[in-house]
């Protein structure tokens, strides 16, 4: 049977990215031709001119951009956590420190050429989101 390719162009830092792979993974585990289908890991910056602040919050950063109260953003993200519960994922915005995704793109580019793309993703998608960790440290 021909493969089935399924682009994916993603940021890490983006919570629908990770909502939309784990909904992916969910719908290719009822997929009965799930062996077929191969993913191909694209990288998307959503922002590429941010600089990296590990000292900022993801709130405190998203209420900067939209001149915004920091209340606004954390009211902002609820619904956002919701739906990331709602397919087992627990984000954790309150500890989500923002960092330029230029570099994670790098390594996970460097894991596809290993064909670990989709794990990368996973491993960089749960630092950020559920464990806070700063991208930078992780790759450096």
């Amino acid at each position: 049977m021909k493969k089935i390719q399924i682009e994916i162009w993603s940021d890490v830092v983006c919570p629908f990215c990770y909502i939309g792979k784990r909904n992916l993974e969910n719908a290719l585990k009822k997929f009965s031709y799930s062996d077929s289908v191969e993913l191909d890991w694209k990288s998307f910056q959503l922002d590429p001119d941010l600089v990296s602040n590990p000292g900022q919050s993801s709130y405190e950063y998203l209420a900067e951009r939209y001149g915004k109260p920091v209340e606004w953003a954390i009211q902002a993200h609820e619904n956002v956590v919701q739906t990331a519960k709602s397919v087992g994922l627990d984000f954790r915005f309150d500890k989500a420190k923002v960092a330029n995704t230029f570099d994670a793109h790098r390594l996970i580019q460097f894991a596809k050429k290993n064909d670990k793309a989709n794990d990368m993703e996973e491993i960089l998608f749960k630092s950020y989101f559920t464990d806070g960790k700063t991208l930078q440290i992780i790759l450096n």
